[in-house]
């Protein structure tokens, strides 16, 4: 496909998903009292940090965050428990299980079936969002068998990527623990 036919389609309903998600984690860090430092990094499966503006035992408290969306069945799954499951390539995978001085959590924004655009709606002067965003830390992942073409991330329910949540993560970062 030449660079102008793309131009003229737009941008693909992935990379709308993918902005989605990015523009919550900045609400959500924002409402978290801390900031996303260098936003749409990408690099090393790492697509932006967060830093604490909190004071802390420790200076600038931080981790890392990988950070998909999805609403494709093929890729997530509700699992019987009410859990979800995502399919991760396996080059992505194994580089997030890799250790790191700076811890990553991977956070997974899932979508309604059908939802290629995400949409921010105004009701009664709120604003929300279709969908859940949880997260999962790569460290307790089981490691891939040689050849596997993707590993299965589960996603617990109760694990919502949420201001409070952020805010715990930091301050166990701050006060000198691991995230």
């Amino acid at each position: 496909m030449s660079e102008e036919t793309f131009r003229r389609q737009g941008a693909p309903s992935s990379a709308r998903k993918e902005v989605a998600s990015l523009a919550v984690i900045e609400l959500l860090a924002n409402g978290a009292g801390c900031h996303v430092s260098d936003p749409r990094l990408d690099y090393n499966c790492v697509d932006t940090t967060l830093v604490s503006d909190e004071p802390h035992r420790y200076a600038l408290p931080r981790f890392d965050i990988q950070a998909k969306a999805s609403s494709s069945k093929s890729k997530v799954r509700r699992l019987k428990n009410g859990d979800y499951s995502f399919q991760l390539e396996a080059d992505d995978y194994a580089v997030l299980r890799q250790p790191r001085i700076t811890p990553v959590k991977f956070v997974l924004m899932i979508l309604p079936r059908g939802v290629d655009v995400p949409r921010l709606k105004s009701r009664g002067g709120r604003w929300s969002m279709d969908g859940i965003m949880l997260w999962s830390d790569p460290r307790d992942w089981a490691p891939l068998r040689p050849g596997q073409k993707s590993g299965t991330v589960r996603l617990r329910v109760e694990d919502e990527f949420s201001e409070e949540y952020i805010r715990s993560e930091l301050k166990k970062l701050g006060d000198g623990g691991a995230a």
